[in-house]
């Protein structure tokens, strides 16, 4: 059935307009309106929303009553800062603008050559510039101030301005985030107790011809409003090219309503009104659900919790105890709640929103990042007091990114050292639980390569490794990485599993040309796994990749270090490497030692070693001597 409005819409905005409100239903908005009330033109169709007297309708006078004249500062003196001006001089007899401050100079010339024309002479040393401006402009004798600066700042600045007992105009919104809104609550408490007069710049209450369309509305004038259309025409906001020259400082405060930081805004559009959000997300053990009450574009509240998932609980139904849970908690009332799927149940005047696109599906998306940082933020708190869950999960990491059937706790990388072949060594690590187990180490010389060949030498060393593994039944690896690409891979394979018939994950760590951990491999033929070059799982393989590198290069230089400090005297039975040590810092050479008396000696490492150092340089004389008759004799020959 169709209902009657009390006065046509028509007939509405053709008397708003006449009171001055066309503005506010007309031009710069539009609402569809339709009515449930019935009755033609009867008296009793007019019946008032409210009575009168029990709705605010503000009082608007031309100009205020006279009183003290009155000094204002302005700070802020862009658009914004040059209409509260002007608003200020004509509100009242007997005020006067004798102040102004801003970040840049030209726009504090550019207010003061305004204000000139309606007569408010602004001196040089009046005229204050730079981040610290507020500061000078209210302790230079102002009486009110008016904050008409970028949003981010006017909670410091009326902070300042209450401690010097000054009045205070604050254009919207008076801040952007908690920290300043906990500072302009405070501060508020301290003008009351000061008795400031506190003013903020809430146009549309102060509108005439919002304010007449609010009058005719509750006056019942076109019956119940039951539902609404409304659209906001205008065009995009203002927006500053950045000019050369201008610091990034500079730039975002001379265009400071299209930074969030600065401006504050809304997270979506303020007709988004009354809607309840809700994600969830979960892991094997948790379920972490997310709530957002959205009213007039702004996040009005929000809570994310945790849930300890049962065995035959699924994400719907824990997402559906989540609601009820949370609608109860904050007495939601809203009659739309957006959610990522759809879900079995109903509740009385609601509805349930799966959007695709659009503000909704925007809240939907930072409901979901908010339900994924709390469930990171819980991780790490838990693993701060259980170290073992961390290395736990960045295993479990492992596994996933390889498909592996269970978790690889024991995991042991090889790696070969040499020079152009010569003393050819190998290493292995074994990492358990994402740790190092050092006493688990070893070092392979390699017996059976010639020359530089580090698959020959690969070979080798896996087939030790494993074939002893075999023969003493010690535990094998869930994972064996090699610290190369597809050739070290199947080096490895071709013994692990043709020769020793065994099943074991191989994995392979590529470098780049700077040789850093640039890739994993895995799989015959190898394929590259896909991983965050920031993730904890990169960070473990390239731990233990360095960390084979690293015992692989000393064992070499170890190797390397002795053979090269080889002597004649490290093959005299008797002499130990203390004594050797002993004779070379006194005698300085194998040479002098050689020269030296049998009394030189003694005095040095005594009369036994003596005796057998001498006898054992003797021996080796004597077959030097043979070695050079038989050289000689092949000569002659």
């Amino acid at each position: 059935m169709k209902k009657e409005n009390s006065i046509s819409r028509r007939s509405f905005l053709k008397s708003t307009a006449m009171a001055g409100a066309l503005g506010a239903i007309g031009t710069g908005s539009a609402s569809v309106l339709t009515s449930c009330a019935g009755g033609g033109e009867s008296a009793a169709a007019n019946k008032p929303l409210k009575e009168p007297g029990t709705y605010y309708i503000p009082e608007l006078p031309d100009k205020a009553t006279d009183g003290k004249e009155l000094k204002a500062g302005v700070i802020g003196c862009g658009g914004r800062g040059s209409g509260a001006a002007e608003n200020f001089l004509d509100a009242a007899n007997g005020v006067t603008v004798v102040a102004v401050a801003d970040t840049f100079k030209e726009r504090v010339d550019a207010l003061a050559d305004k204000l000139k024309e309606k007569g408010c002479n602004i001196p040089e040393d009046k005229r204050f510039v730079g981040l610290d401006a507020y500061k000078q402009l209210i302790d230079s004798g102002v009486d009110v101030v008016i904050i008409a600066t970028p949003p981010v700042f006017r909670p410091v600045h009326f902070q300042y301005a209450v401690e010097k007992g000054k009045h205070c105009f604050l254009e919207k919104p008076i801040c952007v985030d908690p920290v300043g809104y906990r500072t302009i609550m405070a501060t508020a408490k301290q003008a009351q107790a000061k008795n400031l007069c506190v003013v903020t710049g809430t146009q549309r209450h102060h509108q005439r011809n919002y304010v007449e369309s609010y009058k005719k509305i509750m006056e019942g004038l076109i019956g119940e409003i039951t539902g609404g259309t409304v659209y906001w025409n205008q065009n995009m906001l203002w927006y500053r090219d950045r000019q050369p020259g201008w610091n990034d400082c500079e730039y975002m405060i001379k265009d400071w309503v299209n930074w969030k930081w600065l401006s504050g805004d809304h997270i979506v559009e303020q007709h988004v009104h009354n809607i309840d959000v809700f994600t969830i997300i979960e892991n094997d053990h948790s379920a972490y659900v997310n709530f957002m009450h959205i009213g007039n574009g702004a996040i009005v509240q929000a809570y994310t919790f945790e849930y300890k998932k049962r065995l035959d609980e699924t994400k719907e139904e824990l997402l559906s105890l989540g609601i009820i849970e949370m609608r109860n908690r904050f007495k939601s009332t809203a009659r739309e709640i957006i959610v990522p799927f759809k879900l079995d149940m109903q509740l009385e005047n609601v509805t349930f929103t799966i959007p695709q696109r659009g503000d909704k599906k925007k809240l939907l998306d930072l409901s979901e990042m908010n339900v994924k940082q709390f469930k990171v933020d819980r991780l790490k708190q838990a693993e701060k007091l259980n170290p073992e869950q961390r290395n736990t999960r960045i295993l479990k990491e492992i596994q996933e990114a390889l498909h592996l059937e269970k978790l690889p706790a024991h995991i042991e990388c090889f790696d070969n050292s040499n020079i152009q072949g010569s003393d050819a060594v190998a290493a292995c690590v074994v990492f358990k639980m994402g740790k190092p187990s050092k006493q688990e180490y070893r070092k392979y010389n390699i017996k059976t390569v010639v020359g530089p060949d580090d698959y020959a030498s690969m070979k080798e060393v896996v087939r030790r490794r494993y074939g002893r593994a075999i023969e003493e039944q010690s535990p094998l690896p869930d994972l064996i990485i090699t610290d190369g690409g597809k050739g070290q891979m199947e080096v490895v394979r071709s013994v692990v599993e043709d020769e020793l018939g065994l099943s074991i994950p191989i994995a392979g760590l590529a470098k780049d040309g700077k040789h850093r951990t640039s890739e994993l491999l895995f799989g015959f033929p190898p394929v590259t796994v896909g991983m965050r070059l920031d993730s904890p799982l990169f960070h473990l393989l390239t731990r233990i990749q360095d960390e084979v590198h690293r015992f692989a290069i000393t064992f070499h230089k170890d190797k390397r270090s002795k053979t090269q400090t080889k002597s004649e005297l490290d093959t005299i039975k008797g002499i130990g490497e203390k004594t050797k040590v002993l004779l070379l810092r006194h005698f300085k050479s194998v040479k002098r030692i050689k020269e030296a008396s049998f009394e030189e000696l003694k005095s040095v490492i005594g009369e036994a070693k003596a005796k057998a150092l001498q006898e054992g340089l003797d021996g080796k004389r004597t077959e030097s001597d043979k070695n050079r008759t038989k050289a000689n004799k092949k000569r002659t020959r």
